[in-house]
């Protein structure tokens, strides 16, 4: 009696087969749908693009990759529990591992709307564990998320049933699966060459989607001789929708006076200084302001000098060059009337473009000469020939040990150079504009003979010196442990030389020197490694969300610390829309 109603038994076990996987199919077929609906979060938080190639990849592989992913977790998990036999059983199955992986679609959507990353066990331990909210992360979502993915997958397994016994008519069916396929196929073959063409606006977005892995070819076509590795440039970079400055520059109602000398002596790290090559900038680091833990963002000289003149990381670099987009400082400079001048050698190995793209000035022409005692005396002419009413911000870069490794030769141009800089300087204090001037003396590029280890970041390279002298006699004889980079260098001009009085957060990723706060790190994106450089260590994280310990060249495992992980990210996408 107790299996009169038991239908499951009238079948055999062939049957029973048949029926799950027709079940299965329609089951799929509603998961698909669901999946694709939260994918679309995805979208959503994608860097924006204006091109519309980049867009039309982007909706494709959303369709074409979520599809995908719930026809790989069928074939997967679902294909196989279909042979238990027992339709009841594969629907509770089904019911349950469908809602759970559904949430989980949901929790890593929800990472990445909040901070670009995706799932993994590491990343989700972290987001659980840190239920007290200090990320900013916020979870109520599952309170409603859970029993609403529940009820779907009851409403779908109900409706799945039915169709066991009603068949529809199957073309709407047939319709989106093809759709999906076709989609599929054409974000792989998209990507396939945007990678051999190197087009950014499309290579920027293969992080968008979880477990996405699109076919690339560019290393095959170069292997075989199709596509040559250097043959195109930066102009197939497309750019990411920003929006910089967050608010309107607002001036202060009276804008101090003040001129500005930048001193740059690129190839020089922290432990270049000693008292036998380096005696005078040793002690214009004990008499002004010197910050002892001053990094470098990048081992390379143009992407310092952009990072410092724009206060940004390099990841805007080709949207700010393509929309023509000036540093905040230097719209100020040229608002104000300031005389703008750049001075360097014949080792500065930038022409007159990449100098005004990199530096975002269309207006600066730099003039090149021998030797750093030419540069100096220039410069000293330079503003001994400017009328008395002219303000000035005067850029001198001496890079004549960017390829020196011989530690002689390295010591004996330090000397020439640290003896010429302090006969410009002590001849400069001399003139009535040195009280109303903000010199700033520093490296845009580490000591090449420091070895670089394979490792994310050089500290010992990245290290370098910053010495200023403010206005006024002000912070004599100070030093400054708090952590520091030349992202400061924008907010410092802008507020202490230009007025500006709007927020420094507005229009940089740095913060006023004069009123450092003692931060915890300073995030920077280095070859695809999130960085958080600190006074004490520099931590890295993966895309994956894996962390290690930059260190002595190797990259040391550690915890990951969420909170750390969102509050860099949100400062990195701080001007992303």
């Amino acid at each position: 009696m107790g299996n009169e109603h038991n239908f499951s038994n009238l079948f055999s076990y062939r049957e029973q087969i048949s029926r799950t996987i027709s079940w299965g199919h329609r089951f799929l077929f509603l998961n698909i749908l669901l999946t694709c609906f939260i994918g679309s979060a995805y979208v959503y938080a994608a860097p924006a693009t204006t091109s519309f190639m980049a867009f039309f990849y982007l909706l494709v592989t959303w369709l074409g990759h979520m599809g995908f992913l719930a026809f790989v977790c069928y074939l997967v998990v679902f294909f196989p529990l279909s042979f238990i036999g027992n339709i009841r059983i594969y629907r509770i199955l089904a019911i349950c591992i469908a809602s759970f992986l559904q949430i989980l679609l949901l929790c890593d959507a929800k990472l990445f709307l909040s901070i670009k990353v995706h799932a993994s066990s590491t990343i989700l331990g972290l987001a659980f564990s840190d239920l007290d909210f200090k990320t900013g992360l916020n979870y109520n979502f599952l309170y409603l998320a859970i029993p609403l993915v529940i009820g779907l997958q009851l409403l779908f397994s109900r409706i799945s049933t039915k169709g066991l016994y009603h068949r529809g008519h199957s073309l709407p069916y047939r319709v989106v699966v093809a759709l999906i396929i076709l989609s599929f196929l054409t974000s792989h073959c998209i990507h396939i060459w945007a990678d051999a063409s190197r087009y950014e606006a499309i290579n920027a977005l293969r992080y968008v989607y979880p477990a996405h892995y699109p076919m690339t070819a560019r290393s095959f076509l170069i292997n075989h001789g199709w596509l040559k590795e250097d043959g195109l440039d930066d102009r197939t970079q497309d750019s990411t929708a920003f929006v910089y400055p967050l608010e309107s520059i607002v001036n202060m109602e009276k804008t101090p006076d003040r001129n500005i000398i930048t001193i740059y002596i690129n190839g020089l790290s922290y432990t270049d200084l000693n008292a036998d090559s380096t005696p005078n900038l040793l002690l214009a680091k004990q008499n002004f302001h010197s910050f002892e833990n001053y990094y470098l963002p990048y081992d390379n000289l143009r992407d310092n000098i952009f990072a410092a003149s724009f206060g940004v990381t390099i990841d805007y670099r080709f949207s700010f060059l393509k929309r023509r987009q000036y540093p905040v400082t230097i719209d100020e400079l040229h608002r104000q009337d300031y005389a703008v001048r750049l001075i360097t050698d014949n080792n500065f190995h930038l022409n007159q473009t990449d100098i005004k793209s990199i530096t975002g000035n269309p207006r600066v022409a730099a003039e090149k000469l021998e030797s750093p005692a030419a540069i100096f005396k220039k410069a000293q002419e330079e503003v001994s020939a400017l009328p008395d009413n002219r303000n000035f911000a005067l850029n001198i870069s001496i890079n004549k040990l960017n390829n020196l490794t011989d530690e002689k030769e390295r010591k004996r141009t330090l000397k020439d150079i640290d003896s010429e800089l302090s006969s410009f300087l002590t001849g400069y204090m001399q003139s009535e504009r040195f009280n109303n001037t903000l010199v700033i003396i520093s490296s845009a590029l580490g000591n090449p003979a420091i070895s670089s280890a394979d490792t994310a970041f050089n500290r010992e390279r990245q290290h370098v010196p910053l010495i200023v002298i403010w206005p006024d006699g002000n912070l004599r004889g100070v030093n400054s442990p708090e952590i520091c980079s030349i992202f400061d260098i924008v907010p410092t001009l802008g507020h202490e030389v230009l007025g500006i009085a709007t927020p420094d957060a507005a229009y940089s990723m740095g913060e006023n020197l004069m009123n450092l706060r003692n931060r915890d790190f300073v995030p920077v994106i280095s070859d695809d490694n999130l960085l958080l450089i600190s006074a004490e260590s520099v931590t890295g994280y993966n895309r994956d969300g894996r962390a290690f310990i930059s260190s002595s060249g190797k990259q040391i495992p550690v915890k990951p610390n969420l909170r750390n992980l969102v509050r860099a990210m949100r400062e990195l996408n701080r001007f992303k829309e």
